[in-house]
């Protein structure tokens, strides 16, 4: 009984390792501003973001869910009549302080895809003015070579919303770093183990538990 509060913390992080890892993110950056340029590694940009809640609402006006499938295959194969299956669909989007993200609802295809690293970003297909100001997002793709500059990867992605529901559950404040996240969690460790002196194993258990289900 005496090792009760270290197995189960051991027992906590691993599962939290294997989220970290095993996963496919919630949501993927499609825009790396909510204001201003986006920058691009070839000569169609830069593009101008003024209005992000206008781009979100037209992006949804005619269809409930946006597309994302490999390399752009929608737009240079299924004109020729060539496969171009989805890999998730974008089913809502948010503007942050980062720029567009959106929420996705991979398809196993795509979640193994992902999970295996086989993708490391994402290439968003913008409707844009002759002015080159973004109107609306049509759909995503998975690539490796994304031509819009500062974009989140879908790894990193993935580790950053793992660390997020950490944070939260142990009480931090968000934007909390992995510094922050490992001291908290050592803090809650050395307190256990001072309960666990006491008799008072239910405290440690039930705040380790919390973290478990982020």
């Amino acid at each position: 009984m005496t090792q009760a509060a270290p197995s189960v913390f051991k027992a906590t992080m691993a599962a939290l390792d294997l989220t970290i890892e095993d996963g496919a993110p919630e949501w993927v950056h499609l825009l790396p501003t909510a204001k201003g340029k986006v920058l691009t590694n070839d000569q169609r940009g830069p593009y101008d973001v003024t209005d992000a809640a206008a781009i979100i609402a037209a992006s949804f006006a005619d269809q409930p869910k946006l597309q994302i499938d490999e390399n752009h295959a929608e737009d240079l194969k299924s004109g020729k009549g060539e496969p171009s299956p989805a890999r998730g669909w974008i089913t809502e989007m948010q503007a942050r302080e980062d720029g567009i993200w959106g929420k996705v609802e991979w398809t196993r295809a795509g979640r193994m895809l992902v999970r295996d690293k086989a993708y490391r970003a994402m290439s968003p297909v913008i409707l844009h003015t002759k002015a080159k100001e973004v109107v609306a997002i049509l759909r995503a793709s998975l690539v490796n070579r994304p031509n819009f500059r500062g974009l989140v990867s879908l790894n990193q992605e993935t580790s950053m919303d793992a660390m997020a529901q950490m944070a939260a559950a142990l009480g931090l404040a968000e934007g909390a770093s992995a510094e922050d996240i490992l001291a908290a969690i050592k803090a809650l460790k050395d307190k256990g183990e001072g309960d666990k002196a006491k008799g008072d194993m239910p405290a440690l258990q039930a705040a380790i538990a919390q973290i478990g289900v982020a």
